[in-house]
């Protein structure tokens, strides 16, 4: 029973960080890419063919292999490393979306 409660909980913060990040895509004040990458990282711990495949991403695979080094570290180095990888994930975030941008302006260009 305390494998299914866990899994219970985990596929609820999934379910919230899902929500979360589809508010933060359409509000620029809620980090709505951090909330979609840190439910994919929660799901991924539950379904392992959805982890294997989010280890091939050139991004969120960087960020699982990161995170699983954490299994090894004591409490105040966790919560650096995690500052760090939202940091990263953040200008990973800006950098994705300057790229997005820089397409849609190439595109309305060439009309």
């Amino acid at each position: 029973m305390n494998g299914l409660l866990a899994k219970i909980l985990a596929l609820t913060l999934v379910a919230a960080c899902v929500v979360l990040g589809a508010v933060g895509l359409l509000l620029p004040i809620v980090p709505g890419l951090l909330f979609l990458a840190v439910g994919a990282v929660i799901a991924a711990r539950q379904f392992p063919s959805l982890d294997a495949r989010l280890r091939t991403h050139p991004t969120l695979g960087t960020h699982l292999r990161v995170a699983d080094r954490l299994r090894y570290v004591g409490f105040g180095e966790k919560v650096r490393v995690a500052g760090w990888l939202c940091a990263r994930m953040l200008l990973d975030g800006f950098v994705l979306a300057r790229a997005a941008a820089l397409r849609i302006a190439r595109m309305f260009r060439r009309r």
